[in-house]
């Protein structure tokens, strides 16, 4: 039932809350309180579950996660983010449709209980979005056809009318860089002038280095995606920051490596899989070449870095990272 990424906001959305006490954060500022007073947030936990289908796939992708009550109950708390840049046209119909696969799954798999399901609705567009029941869309619609009509409810987060200032006031700094990134994707002017105080919520995450290196990474893909700014604009703002300017020194190093020895032979094979397959030639090249310089400078540029999160970073074995830091070493 998973459903592939594939909107440049889907990864850094995924990245975010599919991480407990991100999640934990954002639901003790937004549910309802009627909500928070029967809900045990410690007890929140992510799954691997998607109920996206083909049919919601061009409008929503999804977080999953279960919830316990204070009696005990397990309650289902999908996330769903809108990444189209126009809105639905029918919300509550398409949360109904998700309902009904979240219950379908449950009543098809006998080990599971059928569980109440509270859709999130996470908006990030510039559009005015105003929250109806499913009976306001029905023509001729009166209060005779109540019992027999879902009201297709659901929790409504407006990213874009959030104001900065509560988003700076999270505890973590991903989670504040990946908001404010989100909401302010559009703006030139505003991203050029914040874009390193952003980001550094991210640097100064009190995450061990692996993980705060993963961060970086998804958030600076994200901002490659990003068309109002120039990849080179990014880069002038965020140099001063050590870890960043790092990551994205060795990061570009690589792929501008790999680009220019593989994409002749690529273009060969076919523009789309051609440049593909010719970029991994290049790197296995390109690597071999320069893999000592390259890896032992992310080595003493990111000395907490195990050789793991090296090998990520690179692109190449960890049996790589190691002999290099063992030739660093002798």
């Amino acid at each position: 039932m998973s459903n592939k990424p594939h909107h440049p906001a889907d990864r850094l959305f995924k990245a975010v809350f599919k991480n407990a006490d991100n999640v934990r954060e954002l639901l003790a500022a937004k549910l309802p309180a009627e909500l928070l007073a029967i809900l045990d947030l410690n007890t929140i936990r992510i799954t691997d579950a998607s109920y996206v289908d083909e049919r919601l796939s061009e409008d929503f992708s999804d977080v999953v996660m279960l919830c316990d009550t204070r009696s005990g109950e397990t309650v289902s708390i999908p996330f769903i983010l809108e990444h189209k840049s126009y809105l639905p046209a029918h919300p509550p119909f398409q949360v109904m449709h998700y309902q009904d696969r979240v219950w379908q799954q449950q009543i098809r798999d006998s080990t599971l209980a059928l569980t109440p399901v509270v859709p999130i609705m996470f908006y990030h567009g510039q559009e005015e979005w105003i929250v109806k029941p499913w009976s306001a869309y029905l023509k001729g619609w009166q209060e005779v056809f109540q019992p027999f009509t879902p009201t297709g409810g659901y929790i409504f987060i407006d990213l874009s009318g959030m104001p900065d200032e509560e988003i700076t006031t999270f505890r973590s700094g991903f989670l504040k860089t990946a908001l404010l990134l989100m909401k302010h994707r559009l703006e030139r002017e505003f991203l050029l002038k914040n874009l390193r105080i952003i980001i550094n919520f991210v640097e100064s995450d009190s995450t061990p280095s692996e993980v705060t290196v993963e961060n970086l990474k998804i958030v600076l893909r994200y901002l490659q995606g990003l068309r109002v700014m120039k990849w080179e604009e990014v880069r002038k703002q965020l140099q001063p920051l050590t870890l960043t300017n790092s990551v994205m020194n060795i990061w570009d190093e690589i792929k501008m490596e790999a680009w220019e020895e593989g994409k002749e032979e690529g273009i060969n094979i076919g523009i789309e899989k051609g440049i593909e397959k010719g970029i991994e030639k290049g790197i296995e090249k390109g690597i071999e070449k320069e893999a000592f310089a390259i890896i032992s400078s992310l080595i003493r540029h990111l000395p907490e870095a195990n050789d793991e999160t090296i090998a990520n970073l690179t692109s190449k074995p960890v049996e790589w990272v190691a002999r290099v830091r063992l030739e660093m070493n002798a």
